[in-house]
């Protein structure tokens, strides 16, 4: 009887164990696939990231423009960050005002309006020539809205846009997509688009700038003919 004990005993303490390692292993295997689907999801967001860059490069390289470089450049920095709106703010009038020379999604409504330097987000990052982030903008105190400004619109990521070396306004994109907050990571991103737009800008001047000279030359010479 105590024999049979033993073995009953020592069955039980076997199939205990089997059970404990097949849920072990159940938990590794969970882990691991969860872990590969993070790689994937990372993988996904590096890729998207590769493509918005090497569009905007065509972009910019495509002679479009200025008006319609601003919006593409508005609309890949929406997308790179998975934002729900983006906009482009020029200084202007003698660096009081930033004109909204592109926006898309909620932002959108704004296009050709100005936004004072003194008391706005923008005119923050214009001053400063620095970055940001605010995921609650009715709390910041820097904060400027129209009166029609969407509520829905709650956070934003700004960062400014130059031209041969100088800010000349401020690229912005607002309310990242699923409600989650912005992070540093997404600042550096939009910097880096910032950074790259800012070449292809430069270019597309000096590309206008040569277009009008020429027109104007070939202008001076019909006068001369006659």
């Amino acid at each position: 009887f105590r024999a049979l004990q033993g073995i009953g005993g020592a069955t039980v303490f076997a199939t205990s164990l089997a059970l404990y390692a097949r849920r072990r292993a159940a938990e590794t295997v969970r882990t691991e696939v969860e872990g590969f689907s993070r790689e994937l999801d990372a993988a996904a967001a590096r890729n998207r990231e590769l493509e918005s860059f090497r569009h905007l490069s065509q972009v910019l390289l495509s002679g479009r423009p200025l008006p319609e470089l601003f919006h593409e450049i508005a609309r890949l920095a929406a997308e790179l960050i998975d934002a729900e709106a983006s906009g482009i703010g020029l200084v202007t009038e003698e660096g009081r005002f930033l004109r909204i020379v592109a926006g898309t999604g909620l932002m959108a409504h704004a296009v050709a309006r100005l936004t004072p330097v003194d008391g706005s987000l923008a005119g923050w990052v214009v001053g400063h020539d620095r970055p940001l982030i605010t995921n609650d903008m009715r709390q910041d105190p820097r904060n400027f809205e129209f009166s029609d400004t969407p509520r829905a619109l709650t956070s934003a990521v700004m960062t400014p846009l130059r031209s041969s070396g100088l800010v000349i306004g401020t690229v912005t994109v607002m309310n990242r997509r699923g409600g989650q907050s912005f992070r540093d990571d997404d600042l550096y991103l939009l910097q880096a688009l910032a950074d790259q737009a800012a070449l292809g800008l430069d270019r597309a001047n000096v590309f206008e700038e040569s277009q009008r000279n020429a027109v104007a030359l070939a202008e001076k010479n019909r006068e001369l003919e006659h």
